[in-house]
């Protein structure tokens, strides 16, 4: 099943990493590199899921989170962090998302993409946490 995801992190390098891998597993990528463009582009409801790095340069977590929340049709997430476990999981409670932590092998983003993405209830409604590692 093709997938239409939004890869939000601003280290090239890791997203670059993120597109080749799902664009080969077959997925439809969006890839954004700024807070303020991955809100605008949620807000647009054409995902199956994010990718979600918190460590944004224009924007601190907290911000994010609370800008995610207030997207009615917010597909599901998936956090993927290099921050503290204690705050990654706060954070991604709050999405009712799902954590991976940097760096991580790719069977663990391709479970978490496969649990978290697929199957989901619908867009908006949150899913309970999953622990990958």
């Amino acid at each position: 099943m093709t997938l239409r995801i939004l890869v939000a992190d601003d280290d090239a390098d890791m997203a670059d990493v993120l597109r080749m891998t799902l664009t080969t597993m077959g997925h439809d990528v969006v890839m954004s590199a700024t807070a303020r463009d991955s809100i605008a582009q949620l807000g647009s409801g054409q995902f199956d899921g994010v990718l979600l790095d918190l460590t944004m340069p224009d924007m601190p977590p907290d911000k994010l989170v609370a800008s995610i929340l207030d997207i009615a049709a917010r597909p599901p997430i998936v956090v993927f962090s290099a921050r503290s476990a204690r705050e990654t999981r706060s954070y991604a409670e709050r999405l009712g998302a799902a954590v991976l932590t940097k760096p991580c092998e790719v069977s663990e983003l391709l479970d978490a993409i496969e649990t978290t993405f697929n199957g989901r209830p619908s867009r908006g409604a949150p899913k309970p946490p999953l622990e990958a590692r």
